[in-house]
């Protein structure tokens, strides 16, 4: 069945508006959910949940080898972030975009291979996107979708809540400390690092100092057997190349273009970033990957045994 927007589809105004909010918006986004899990997550019905699912195939082929998020590779220790980009020890990988572009189903996706695997995960939650209560679920599914022992994975988890900049920089600083005492401990995903650097009170120096030690946590962590993803949002900024004043509405010589919320230059050295996007009138999910001085273009397909 071809992709479909889901707001194409008879339903309740309410559950459109739920399905909305939580970033489902085409049949893709619908991959790899059940009935029960929509339920909970939106707060409607089960029947109603079953009848946002009706109309997607219950089965969808993936062909060996194909381009989809999070394949696995080989002997089933290793597999690709997105196509093209395979998760490695060491590994330093930014995941930006805008809301419902796919940041937080691609790092769910890592988590869940991860553990899978048998190897411990840490995840820090910045922007509420990633609660403990959803982990939980979505590992739990995962647990029954492939008949293993109920709590089998989640023991490989360990969440944080970072509520604020400085509980984050606490963390990055102790983190190296934290990973002696936990060697199965291969993945580090700090989601929506972003977040803390949006408070209105924030000063730019003390923005800057705080990027500055960011980033040197961050590429001491590459000295490290541990792979860390964080996720940004993606933010428009108007440029004018032809002048050295900042942009602003009225200038019509003025182009939109969309970066990370952090900026495009606060981090450098050996990692990459992924900018994700959506593109053409069918809404194709689209992944740029930035590294060693080059882009890569490559088209995403949500594969069924990925996160929701």
């Amino acid at each position: 069945m071809p992709r479909y927007a889901l707001s194409t589809l008879k339903l309740a105004p309410s559950t459109h508006s739920a399905l909305k909010r939580a970033g489902y918006t085409t049949s893709d986004d619908l991959a790899g959910v059940t009935a029960e899990l929509l339920c909970k997550e939106l707060g409607i019905p089960l029947e109603e949940a079953e009848e946002v699912l009706k109309p997607r195939e219950l089965v969808v082929a993936v062909l060996p080898g194909s381009a989809t998020a999070a394949t696995l590779l080989g002997n089933g220790s290793t597999f690709d972030i997105v196509p093209g980009l395979p998760f490695l020890p060491s590994s330093l990988v930014e995941l930006s975009g805008t809301p419902g572009s796919g940041k937080t189903h691609l790092a769910l996706s890592a988590i869940l291979r991860v553990i899978d695997h048998g190897d411990e995960v840490l995840v820090a939650d910045l922007d509420g996107s990633l609660p403990s209560w959803r982990l939980k679920r979505v590992i739990r599914s995962w647990e029954e979708s492939n008949d293993l022992p109920a709590d089998s994975l989640s023991k490989l988890l360990h969440i944080t809540s970072v509520p604020d900049l400085t509980s984050l920089l606490s963390l990055l600083l102790s983190l190296p400390s934290m990973l002696t005492k936990m060697p199965k401990l291969k993945l580090v995903v700090l989601d929506g690092l972003s977040a803390p650097f949006r408070y209105p009170t924030l000063l730019s120096f003390q923005r800057n100092h705080a990027l500055s030690v960011v980033r040197d946590a961050l590429q001491r962590l590459s000295a490290i057997p541990v792979a860390v993803i964080f996720t940004t949002q993606a933010a428009t900024k108007l440029v004018n190349y032809g002048s050295s004043l900042p942009s602003t509405a009225d200038d019509s010589a003025a182009q939109a273009i969309v970066q990370p919320a952090l900026g495009d230059t606060w981090l450098s050295g050996r990692f990459a970033r992924v900018m994700l996007a959506r593109e053409g009138y069918d809404g194709q999910r689209v992944a740029y990957i930035h590294r060693d001085g080059r882009t890569d273009r490559f088209e995403l397909e949500w594969d069924t045994e990925d996160a929701s």
